[in-house]
């Protein structure tokens, strides 16, 4: 068996000494169009939109519960904490507004003039849009669009004595095990201002679990992680996902690079990594006109290069005529996938000029 994964695995080292990969962003469409919106209202989430719960479930070693119930009187379950307003919705808003404005595709309105709109009408951020009121707020505020959202939260823990010995009866190396959940759902519904209809409707849920373990319950307690940060982290997460649904987005990935023998296909690599493509272009295309035997060796890998080099600068059709070049001088695969792979970019361009990305 060995032998016969060795070739395997020399071939794929050698393949691999030729090429590296080099870091590049390219930008990415929405999944969700919203048409013409290209401002929008982010409105509070207020604290009856955004419920918190807890719940304490008891678990553990029966024989261990039964005993110690009795022997450790007191310590039966924690303090149930008042979860219902303890992570404000407008924690929520206020994130989705920064990374809005980290994103840049959307105008913000801004929060002053907002509320001095909703004041004067004596509404709130929670309800103020319907298919009436839409189109004037709207207008006041300069926008083409609300974003209202709502959701809701959980703890969920999980307590209950273990023992690490064979014999319950013992109670020997006995300890308190905490399992916490924390449950995140966000819900946003994106409003047009022309009629007042829901234009997108998002969901998201995330959960995460925590645990901890103690002499006793208290200790467990003390040293199970604080559950804020943890939402913070789930909200942040979530908050994420929706930008990409509803903004076109910058994306990092990798592009495969083929270094070669020649000192052009050397020095273009290098200029790659550095993310100097122009300086790299030109050493591809000197390798083109070097006819020394490592120059022919890497004229179809030069050429290929240069196919990347277009498709980062998104001039897609010169990328797939070279790609189909390369294929058809060598008749390798791995040219039709980067033929493939240049069909997808050009639909997901097509897509982002419907996005109205300039």
């Amino acid at each position: 068996m060995v032998k016969k994964l060795l070739p395997i695995f020399i071939s794929l080292l050698i393949i691999n000494s030729c090429a590296t990969y080099v870091n590049v962003k390219i930008q990415k469409p929405a999944s969700i169009s919203l048409g013409d919106v290209k401002n929008v209202a982010v409105m509070d989430i207020e604290d009856d939109e955004f419920i918190g719960s807890y719940l304490f479930t008891e678990v553990g070693d029966a024989p261990l519960r039964e005993k110690l119930d009795i022997i450790i009187e007191g310590k039966k379950k924690p303090k149930i904490p008042d979860l219902k307003n303890a992570y404000p919705g407008k924690t929520i808003s206020d994130k989705l507004v920064t990374k809005l404005l980290q994103n840049g595709h959307y105008s913000i309105a801004d929060r002053n003039k907002l509320d001095k709109v909703l004041e004067e009408q004596k509404l709130s951020h929670s309800g103020i849009i319907n298919e009436e009121d839409a189109p004037e707020i709207g207008e006041l505020i300069g926008v083409d669009a609300f974003i209202i959202g709502s959701g809701k939260y959980s703890i969920s823990d999980k307590g209950g004595w273990y023992t690490n010995s064979n014999d319950k009866k013992l109670f020997k190396d006995v300890f308190y095990m905490v399992d916490r959940e924390v449950n995140v759902e966000i819900n946003f519904k994106i409003i047009s201002v022309e009629n007042g209809q829901v234009i997108a409707s998002l969901e998201k849920k995330k959960s995460e679990t925590i645990k901890a373990k103690g002499g006793d319950l208290d200790i467990a307690y003390a040293n199970l992680s604080k559950w804020q940060p943890t939402m913070d982290k789930l909200v942040n997460n979530i908050l994420n996902k929706i930008i990409k649904q509803i903004a076109p987005y910058y994306k990092k990935t990798s592009k495969l690079i083929k270094s070669g023998s020649s000192i052009g296909m050397k020095t273009g690599l290098q200029y790659a990594k550095r993310n100097m493509w122009e300086d790299a272009k030109i050493s591809w295309e000197q390798v083109k006109e070097d006819f020394s035997p490592n120059g022919i060796k890497d004229r179809i890998p030069a050429m290929y290069n240069l196919g990347v080099y277009y498709e980062i600068q998104d001039e897609l059709d010169k990328a797939e005529e070279i790609f189909d070049q390369c294929f058809r001088q060598s008749g390798k695969n791995e040219y039709l996938d980067a033929r493939q792979r240049i069909q997808k970019r050009k639909k997901e361009l097509k897509k982002l000029k419907e996005q109205n990305v300039e």
